[in-house]
């Protein structure tokens, strides 16, 4: 665990996975619901493993809820522009270049929401996560996206989802849109919704994608040297 700092000054706690010696690019990784767990901790290493220098930001300050019921009672409370522009937008500026942003869930809203602000980053990626209509305008989004949808998720409301993804079709940005027949949170091993061929798929996926749009155009050689 390490801590950063935001742009008022305060603190941010993130677990910062072992730097890989020959870094192909940088990931801000966004938990779920379930805060900073340790399931989170392997998506990091997992993309470290890859080549990503990879932090994880804790969105929740510590707090890790413990049934679904303390989840969805901290995410109605959570202020999610002070999320964004915080430790977000903290752990996008304390990675600098070559930085793409990843999100389960809540954190793939939050990655959304950030897209459609213009943080600074190659390219966004939200595994099961989409913003409210009122909280980002999809054609704002300028920089590469790549969302995973699930069929029948019942964690939005009926015709989120589908709207969503014709608004990338019809907005001017580069993207992505895969959808699943598992159910919402099917990446987290941790958790009775993990699907483990649609999770091998999406990861596969979102490899695919930060090699391609995140660190192939500006790196030179296959390389870049981290600090």
């Amino acid at each position: 665990m390490i801590e950063i700092e935001d742009a008022a000054g305060g603190r941010v706690a993130a677990y910062r996975a072992p730097v890989p010696p020959d870094a192909r690019g940088r990931v801000v990784l966004l938990h779920d619901w379930w805060g900073l767990t340790d399931s989170v901790r392997r998506a990091a290493d997992r993309l470290a493993d890859a080549g990503y220098d990879t932090i994880a930001p804790d969105l929740y300050d510590g707090y890790c809820p413990q049934t679904p019921l303390e989840a969805m009672r901290h995410l109605t409370d959570l202020d999610l522009d002070a999320v964004v522009e915080g430790p977000a937008r903290a752990a996008a500026t304390h990675m600098g270049a070559l930085v793409a942003m990843v999100g389960f869930s809540l954190g793939g809203r939050v990655a959304m929401i950030a897209a459609g602000r213009g943080l600074s980053c190659r390219g966004f990626i939200s595994f099961y996560g989409i913003p409210g209509p009122d909280e980002v305008g999809i054609e704002s989004i300028r920089q590469p996206v790549q969302v995973h949808l699930c069929r029948g998720d019942d964690f939005f409301r009926s015709g989120r989802q589908p709207a969503v993804a014709a608004e990338l079709e019809g907005a001017a940005v580069d993207h992505q849109v895969y959808w699943y027949d598992a159910p919402h949170g099917f990446v987290d091993e941790a958790r009775g919704a993990y699907d483990e061929r649609a999770a091998a798929l999406a990861w596969e996926r979102a490899m695919a994608f930060l090699h391609e749009r995140v660190a192939a155009e500006a790196v030179v050689g296959d390389r870049i040297s981290l600090p």
